[in-house]
């Protein structure tokens, strides 16, 4: 290969050849696992509009809303319970002396309070393949 000189696309491909992502006759090939994806706001309200009983801006303002009675009711020290889906619960956490990782100074962290979520049977149930 002697006064061989790659071309910019060959160099430019070089990453995507060596992961596997673009097969190459000479180099063997991975499998990657497929990532799993957040689920988003957006997803939630595309999987609503989808179900052709809202337009976008509707779905959207009832998400919206569904986020905001569940965001005021945690702020008020309230649980907020959906059935079948889990139970929010705001959790006190007290004072306590902790340590600055950098110095190893022990500092006092103040009371905080703290969003907590329990899955129900149903869920954790179906996470795990277990049929009603």
């Amino acid at each position: 290969m002697e006064g061989f000189t790659p071309s910019l696309t060959a160099l430019s491909l070089r990453p995507y050849i060596l992961c596997g992502i673009i097969p190459h006759p000479h180099l063997p090939t991975f499998k990657f696992r497929e990532q799993s994806m957040t689920i988003t706001k957006a997803h939630i309200i595309e999987a609503l509009f989808a179900k052709n009983i809202f337009s976008k801006t509707e779905s959207a303002q009832v998400i919206d809303t569904l986020f905001e009675l569940i965001k005021q009711s945690l702020q008020n020290g309230e649980d907020g319970l959906i059935s079948g889906f889990g139970k929010f619960s705001v959790k006190e956490k007290q004072a306590r002396i902790g340590r600055n990782p950098l110095t190893g100074e022990q500092i006092t962290l103040p009371p905080r309070r703290v969003v907590t979520f329990k899955c129900s049977d149903i869920l954790r149930g179906a996470m795990n393949g277990e049929s009603d």
